[in-house]
């Protein structure tokens, strides 16, 4: 990785680090945050950052040419207690059915260093979380997760979740399957959740509005 200049985000430092062949760029904490923490989490900006490497190296287009693109998406948080930023990519691979895109956030707890899971920030219903990838959870993603955001959004975002004629071309937001599995991440408002479309409404996907505030979720600023 090759390190490019200190760019300082809400008065921290950090450091951007390119890979040369690809060109994936992440950015690692250069200070600001205790010694621990700020190695797990630069441990694992790296291995995200390979990650990425890995996938423009295994999909080129039919023309031979490289079929990956993507990079954070504007300015990464960091915040006191947690650090999120946003991964926004699009791919055409050669041989798959189609192109396509998608966003995934990242966050982080700043005291311990930790990459959070959104079923821990954000806990509807008094009962314990499945197993992650268990068909238990899959039935909790549906049954129970879901529904609640709509609920929730609805409560914070009434203007955004009027309900939409089911036969037009509108993006339906009060459907609870499109909140079954979102894009997430922590911002300085509280939770930010990236609805997922089938793909002939793709374009529906991810919105900036559909923001929940600290105080409806598991996590709290100390």
């Amino acid at each position: 990785m090759q390190p490019e200049s200190v760019e300082h985000v809400d008065g921290k430092p950090i450091r951007w680090y390119r890979e040369p062949k690809s060109g994936v760029r992440l950015f690692r904490l250069e200070g600001r945050y205790a010694a621990q923490p700020t190695a797990a989490m630069n441990a694992t900006l790296a291995q995200a950052q390979w990650r990425e490497v890995s996938r423009w190296l295994g999909c080129t287009d039919v023309g031979g040419e490289p079929g990956v693109d993507g990079g954070v998406e504007g300015k990464p948080w960091l915040g006191r207690d947690y650090v999120s930023y946003e991964w926004q990519a699009s791919w055409s691979c050669a041989g798959a059915a189609h192109p396509d895109f998608g966003t995934a956030g990242h966050s982080f707890d700043a005291h311990t260093g930790r990459e959070l899971k959104l079923d821990e920030v954000l806990r509807p219903g008094s009962g314990p979380i499945p197993p992650e990838d268990s068909d238990r959870w899959y039935g909790y993603r549906a049954q129970t997760f879901a529904p609640a955001v709509v609920l929730l959004l609805q409560q914070y975002h009434p203007q955004e979740m009027q309900p939409v004629d089911p036969d037009g071309e509108e993006c339906d937001y009060t459907d609870p399957e499109v909140w079954n599995f979102p894009a997430w991440r922590l911002t300085p408002e509280g939770l930010w959740l990236g609805a997922s479309f089938a793909r002939v409404m793709r374009a529906c996907d991810g919105p900036d509005w559909p923001v929940l505030p600290w105080s409806t979720l598991s996590v709290k600023p100390q």
